[in-house]
This record gives C-alpha cells, structure tokens and sequence, in this order.
C-alpha cells in the first residue's frame, strides 16, 4: 500500500494555532492522494497540545502511544 509519511512539519511558536497547519496538512493530504497514497501517517509529540487536537479534527485516529516516565 502506498503511502506518505509526514516526517517533520515546524510552525514558529508565534504562528500556531492560526490555522496554518491545518492548511499544510490539508494541502499535504491533497498531494498524497494525487500521487496515489492511500494513506498519511505521522507523529505527534505529547507536548504539543495543539497538534494533538488539530489532528483528529482533520479524520487522523491514534495508531500507537509511546509512554516514558522520568526518574
């Protein structure tokens, strides 16, 4: 199955939660589909509240947790 991996996207501190996410990963999602992926996978880091919430929103469903407890 083809498909396209989101390895690192970077939105200045300052920028997020405006909405520019959401249009880079909605243009990402268009040009997989064009190059016939069938799906987008990515990683979203536990301290990053705002992407955690953006992509569920945007139909992405949780496929692993990673958990880590500092000693």
């Amino acid at each position: 199955m083809k498909e396209t991996y989101l390895w690192d996207i970077f939105i200045n501190e300052d920028r997020r939660g405006k909405g520019y996410g959401e249009e880079a990963m909605k243009e990402l999602v268009n040009i997989a589909k064009k190059e016939g992926a069938k799906r987008v996978q990515l990683n979203v880091f536990g301290f990053n509240p705002v992407a955690k919430n953006l992509y569920p929103k945007m139909g992405f469903n949780d496929t692993a947790i990673t958990m880590m407890k500092y000693l």
